[in-house]
């Protein structure tokens, strides 16, 4: 609902982005939610860990990872 804008509250009438954080597969589990919710996905963003070379390494494990995400979040704003 916040990527298209219809979600209640302060950003009503704001479609905004959204980072997606997760340990489920993304094409077999997460694209067809968020279709079946009905998000923008051009708005939905998938979060993986890579290495300093750019090799995936899998998915964000919160426990090690929220810091550095919150600096990439504060860093895109």
């Amino acid at each position: 609902m916040i990527t298209r804008g219809t979600l209640d509250g302060e950003f009503h009438g704001t479609p905004r982005s959204v980072i997606v954080a997760t340990e489920d597969p993304w094409s077999e589990t997460i694209v067809p939610r968020l279709i079946a919710a009905g998000a923008d996905l051009n708005r939905v963003y998938r979060c993986d860990v890579r290495d300093r070379k750019g090799a995936e390494i899998g998915p964000v494990e919160m426990s090690v990872d929220l810091d550095q995400l919150r600096q990439l979040i504060a860093a895109s704003r």
